[in-house]
């Protein structure tokens, strides 16, 4: 073993195969006061010394700083981020914090968390299953969070600034073949719950972007929908309820216009005609909380509502979507998303170009589209095997 630099601390190995290290806690009266550690593993004992070198080297910060992870992340979530989150996106940091980040270091001064410590986190994330965005968005917590504690002057330093977030296998997208395809239509109710999904099958849009529609954004002349907010299902950690918000879509792209099919218009159409059945009846005004707080005023009906016109709840939505797979005798594994892949996959094996298919998803940019739906799939490879016969 070479020899080790100043500071890093005596790492020797006993005869009976026990690693030992020691590092130097400072001095008293000219003796050196050391503290040891022991282990046969040497990687853990690495990990003991560079955590009680990290402790020395920021006594300062664990005396200092007052808050714990636990208080400090929520606070800093709160007042920084919550003006510029959508309230569907706090919600998934607030779901990753919980689940990911209290059980483990929740409970631990700000200042002593260490470089290793926000490693064996993600790195145990990893080993446990998590992909690699759900890691990314612990990380997209800690950093800046610490990042701002340093900028507060609680810490001296960034604990998560060199933290590597480990490469996971990338999930396949899971959309319905053709014959699936055919199998889930066949499954369809006959109800607002089987229009929706129908819709979605054949527009691509998110299910929120579906349920905010109003007939307003419906242009029957020009067989065109104008997708311009989104309904959000969150929950208010003060209350512990939910409550539904319409607000503007995920990302500016997603305000978009998208084309309807034949198949499509006549649905709307139907829809319409069941709203307005009653010629008594006229457009009510729906009101919504937006995601500034203040209500909007939504002067038409909505086109996919309840039986008395109000916004359908996802959680029915998708014990609708549950139904139908297992009626149709479908894999549990498609999800309501699934739809959203379909819709994309079909218009990629009918050789629609990738930026049209960009543009009709909503997608930020090409480059998103290119890596969910980079694949092939199996009815495009059996298709392209069979060109080498000609």
């Amino acid at each position: 073993m070479k020899k080790r630099k100043n500071g890093e601390g005596t790492i020797y190995r006993r005869p009976c195969g026990l690693w030992v290290g020691e590092i130097t806690l400072g001095y008293s009266e000219g003796k050196r006061i050391r503290k040891s550690y022991a282990s046969r593993d040497i990687a853990k004992l690495q990990r003991a010394l560079n955590h009680g070198k990290y402790i020395i080297d920021n006594a300062d910060n664990i005396r200092d700083c007052p808050y714990t992870v636990g208080e400090w992340i929520p606070l800093w979530l709160d007042t920084y981020k919550r003006p510029v989150l959508k309230p569907s996106t706090l919600e998934r940091y607030y779901y990753s914090f919980d689940c990911n980040i209290i059980p483990r270091i929740g409970g631990l001064n700000c200042g002593e968390i260490t470089p290793d410590m926000v490693q064996t986190l993600y790195n145990d994330l990893h080993v446990k299953g998590f992909s690699e965005s759900s890691i990314k968005k612990v990380h997209f917590i800690l950093r800046p969070a610490m990042e701002y504690a340093v900028r507060k002057g609680y810490i001296n330093k960034n604990p998560c600034a060199d933290a590597v977030i480990p490469k996971t296998v990338k999930r396949v997208t899971v959309a319905l073949t053709v014959s699936e395809q055919t199998e889930f239509e066949n499954a369809l109710p006959s109800s607002v719950y089987g229009d929706l999904l129908r819709f979605a099958l054949y527009t691509g849009l998110r299910v929120g972007e579906i349920t905010a529609l109003t007939w307003t954004d419906v242009d029957f002349g020009r067989k065109l929908i104008n997708v311009n907010k989104t309904v959000y299902n969150v929950k208010d950690r003060k209350t512990g309820q939910r409550k539904i918000t319409v607000s503007t879509p995920k990302t500016p792209k997603s305000s978009r216009v998208v084309p309807l099919n034949t198949r499509m218009v006549e649905l709307l159409r139907v829809r319409h005609a069941i709203t307005y059945k009653d010629t008594q009846k006229s457009p009510h005004n729906a009101f919504f909380e937006g995601s500034d707080g203040n209500y909007g005023d939504i002067t038409n009906e909505m086109v996919f509502t309840s039986k008395d016109g109000t916004l359908l709840d996802y959680h029915n939505i998708r014990r609708a979507y549950m139904s139908v797979l297992k009626r149709g005798r479908l894999k549990k594994e498609f999800t309501i998303h699934s739809l959203r892949h379909t819709f994309a996959t079909r218009l990629l094996e009918k050789g629609v170009n990738i930026k049209t298919v960009s543009e009709l998803l909503g997608h930020a940019s090409v480059q998103i589209t290119l890596d969910v739906y980079g694949h092939i799939s199996q009815d495009m490879k059996h298709s392209a095997v069979a060109l080498l016969v000609d």
